[in-house]
């Protein structure tokens, strides 16, 4: 592992520690406005952060290890059809370098076969739709960053069948848990850091090409 590699590691460790320990006991509408990052602390008059902030948090990070702040961003604009003939894309984080976005990232606390399933079309979407795909980078990838996942591998194997380009996803389950616990939330157990680690290192992967 890189230095800089280990680096974004440490820093997204204890990141995502501190907000697994204040998730920790919420359930019902509590937990869902907490990874939205809807929840507000009244006592403190606090707005906790959700999945898509700490993801965003990292990935600024990596920018700034790997020296990128002034050749990447990270956005969630729609992808715009010029002719306006066919439907606007997106997902929740575009991460873009050289002008050219090179990670397309869906963050969710609980993906499901239905949101799976749906993900994986848009996938395809991207990768078909001409005004899309021309400003992808070549070897694009997308990460579906979640909290929980609860997708079986003949799930997989059937959208792999149907809509194709697995080899450019990278499924990320902070929590490791693959079925909706009835006793705990997502963030009762800790964070799984093999998960944590296979994220930072598909983002460093993909800084590592850019950096200088």
């Amino acid at each position: 592992m890189g230095h800089r590699n280990q680096q974004l590691l440490e820093y997204s460790q204890k990141l995502t520690k501190d907000w697994f320990l204040l998730g920790e006991g919420l359930r019902g509408v509590p937990l869902k406005n907490f990874t939205s990052g809807d929840w507000i602390d009244k006592k403190n008059n606090h707005r906790h952060e959700g999945l898509e902030g700490i993801t965003h948090k990292i990935i600024t990070k990596g920018f700034e290890l790997y020296g990128l702040q002034d050749r990447a961003r990270v956005d969630q604009s729609y992808f715009q059809d010029p002719t306006g003939e066919y439907e606007s894309q997106r997902m929740d984080n575009h991460i873009w370098i050289d002008n050219k976005c090179v990670i397309v990232e869906e963050d969710r606390a609980w993906i499901d076969k239905p949101f799976y399933t749906l993900k994986r079309n848009v996938v395809r979407t991207f990768m078909k739709l001409p005004y899309v795909r021309e400003q992808l980078s070549d070897d694009v990838i997308f990460i579906f960053c979640a909290l929980q996942v609860d997708v079986t591998d003949e799930t997989r194997k059937t959208r792999e069948m149907l809509d194709g380009y697995g080899d450019r996803i990278v499924e990320i389950n902070l929590s490791g848990h693959n079925r909706r616990p009835l006793k705990y939330n997502y963030f009762d157990n800790g964070v799984c850091q093999k998960n944590l680690e296979k994220y930072v290192e598909t983002l460093c992967g993909v800084f590592e090409k850019y950096a200088e």
